[in-house]
Parts: C-alpha cells; sequence; structure tokens
C-alpha cells in the first residue's frame, strides 16, 4: 500500500483526494501568465499539418484483414496500459483560449495521481485556476477551484471537499469504486491516465465499464476502421462513426509502428459527404519508456468550438500538457496518509510541487 491506515475510521481507506488552489489573485497572474506569441506560433504549424484532405479511401469500406490490423494496433496500446500496475505521475497543464470578438481565457492546473491497480487504491490531488480577459473590462476576472474527494474502495465510503468549504463531509453511499473514481477525474477534467492515446486529454470515459471494456466497445466493434501505411515507420488509422442520417465523426491516429502508440491525433467531424473536412481537434503526444511501460512525456494540442452557431463564429484553444513521472511499477518506502492529506492545505500544496530531479520531491 502506498498510504496509512486511516484509523479513525476502524479499517484502511483507498484514498482519492482532489482539492484545488488557493493561490492568491496577485499569485495566479503571475502563475498563469504564459507567452501567447510562442504558443499561437506552435499552434499554427500544429493545425497546418491538419488542414489537409483527409487522404483516405472515405468511398471504400475496411476489409477484414485492413480491421484487424487497426484492431491490434489498439490491442498493443492496451496491453501496453495494463503493463502499468502503480504510477506517481504530476500533469501539468497550461491553456490559452481566444475568441473572435477579443475575449481570451487562460487558465493552468496541476494533478499528482498515485494509482496502485493491484490493491485498487488511488490518490489524486489537483490544483486549478483561470484568468479571463474581456475587450470591454479593464481588470481581467481570476477565479480558483477548491474541492476534495476521498474514496474508500474496499467498503465505498467517500469523503468530499466542496468549493467553499474547509472541512471534510463523510458520505457513506456504497459507492461504485470503478465509476466513483471516473466521476471524480471528471469533475476536474483530470486525466485517467491509462486512456491517454485512445481518447484526446483529458482522457476520460464515464461509462460504467472496465478499462478493457472500454477498448472493446471503442475500437474493437461498430465503427469503420482503415489502416494505411506511411512508408517511414508509422501507421494512420482512420476510424469513422455515422450520426444521424447526414453526419460523420473521424478519428485519424498516426500510429508509431515501433513504439506501438499514437504519435497524433486528429478529430472531425461534418456532413457525410463532405470531401475536405477540418479538423476541430488536433493532438500531439510525446512518448518515453520506463520499467518496460511507454508512457505520455508531454501533449500539445489545439482545438475549436463554436460560440455563436448562427454565425459560425469559432472559439480557439491552444493547450499543453507534461508529466513528470517519479514511480512507475515500483512503489517507494514512503506511506500516506490520505485522509490527513485533505485535511491540511500545506501538505496538499507540497505534494503538488514538480523536482528539478525526477522522484525527489522539492520545492518550486
Amino acid at each position: 500500500m502506498f498510504w496509512t491506515p486511516v484509523k479513525r475510521f476502524g479499517k484502511a481507506c483507498a484514498p482519492l483526494v482532489m482539492i484545488g488552489s488557493i493561490a492568491s489573485d496577485k499569485d495566479w497572474r503571475c502563475i498563469i501568465r504564459l507567452d501567447f506569441a510562442i504558443r499561437l506560433a506552435f499552434a499554427a504549424v500544429l493545425f497546418a499539418g491538419g488542414m489537409a484532405r483527409s487522404g483516405h479511401a472515405e468511398d471504400s469500406l475496411a476489409t477484414d484483414q485492413q480491421r484487424a490490423e487497426a484492431v491490434s494496433l489498439f490491442q498493443a496500446l492496451e496491453a501496453n496500459w495494463a503493463g502499468l500496475q502503480y504510477y506517481d505521475v504530476i500533469a501539468t497543464e497550461e491553456s490559452f483560449s481566444l475568441e473572435p470578438g477579443g475575449k481570451s481565457m487562460v487558465s493552468t492546473s496541476r494533478y499528482h495521481l498515485v494509482g496502485d491497480l493491484e490493491e485498487s487504491q488511488y490518490l489524486l490531488v489537483g490544483s486549478g485556476g483561470k484568468e479571463i480577459t474581456s475587450p470591454d473590462k479593464s481588470d481581467p476576472w481570476v477565479g480558483r477551484v477548491i474541492a476534495g474527494f476521498v474514496l474508500d474502495s474496499s467498503t465505498g465510503m467517500g469523503w468530499t471537499r466542496s468549493p467553499g468549504l474547509h472541512e471534510v463531509i463523510q458520505h457513506v453511499k456504497g459507492l461504485d469504486q470503478p465509476m466513483a473514481m471516473r466521476t471524480a477525474l471528471a469533475r476536474t477534467a483530470c486525466p485517467d491516465v491509462r486512456l491517454i492515446g485512445s481518447r484526446l486529454y483529458p482522457s476520460q470515459y464515464f461509462a460504467d465499464v472496465s478499462f478493457s471494456e472500454h477498448f472493446r466497445r471503442e475500437f474493437h466493434q461498430g465503427s469503420d476502421l482503415v489502416i494505411q501505411e506511411t512508408g517511414d515507420g508509422k501507421a494512420n488509422v482512420i476510424q469513422t462513426f455515422l450520426v444521424g442520417e447526414s453526419s460523420q465523426v473521424r478519428r485519424e491516429y498516426l500510429f508509431d509502428r515501433e513504439q506501438l502508440v499514437p504519435l497524433r491525433i486528429r478529430h472531425f467531424t461534418g456532413r457525410r459527404d463532405a470531401l475536405n473536412l477540418k479538423p476541430d481537434r488536433v493532438e500531439v503526444i510525446e512518448w518515453m519508456e520506463t520499467n518496460g511501460v511507454v508512457l505520455p512525456k508531454s501533449i500539445k494540442g489545439q482545438k475549436r468550438s463554436a460560440i455563436d452557431r448562427s454565425t459560425g463564429e469559432l472559439a480557439t484553444e491552444y493547450y499543453d500538457v507534461s508529466f513528470t513521472w517519479k514511480h512507475v511499477n515500483q512503489r517507494p518506502t514512503e506511506t500516506i496518509d490520505g485522509v490527513e492529506l485533505l485535511n491540511d492545505i500545506e501538505k496538499m500544496q507540497a505534494f503538488l510541487t514538480v523536482s528539478e530531479v525526477e522522484g525527489e520531491p522539492a520545492a518550486e
């Protein structure tokens, strides 16, 4: 186990904790000030590669051989993540969004996740904040999030710390552990790391199904899969869903044939008869290998969303996520009391720091 038993509840708990930042407005303005010029330049390059014609035979159905080959790549991705039995990782995200009228938003978030899948124990500490600037206002609006959730997977008991509250509230509801875990992650847009590569960041799913069932439903049935070899050690897998009578959703996964993970994901929506769909989201993933598991090192992405369907105006968001993997399939000797951590803001803040040397805690 990676934390000590919570003695006041009479038995060991498997805590899951989420908490937002308590930094001051002035601190947040310093923390979330990004270099917009660099990010806009990156985004222009990123989407320039995604504006071309989708490029696969839209009018042909996948052959059985093509489909089997495409499914095998997702099975390899699933097997890679199944090899992750213990992890301790810090994910840091910075994002910037811009609307046509000049309104902009900058946000930062950080999540420290610890998962012991053999023991079905999870711990999460997270912080987040945003700054919104409008042309008609002189001062930006700065917001912060404070929330907490603890889960005992052996009993289904939960503990919550909601925004604005300074105490932990205990709930006894017979919580279903897998579903409660996913719900807690979704409340703060925290990633489920094992879904990175199969889902766009923050990589979540809400169905009450197992990890393997997610992959089976997502890639083994119900959609058209086509594979194209690129000739440079990569393969492009195109997945198409038909929506209603006239629409389609398409995802394109560019797989590295050696590491068997997607290097890029592009997401398209539009009419079935569209010949030149433009991606509404593009994500580039950099990977590394640690202790036999291929893990994400960084994610850079851009997404577009409609703010006024009548005029077709779009808001654009750019995001940059980095991962610091502290422990992978190796349990540390130190233990953490999750409920005690939830009750101490200073300990939570310390838990969120990223050291210069991976695996060694240090103040930033």
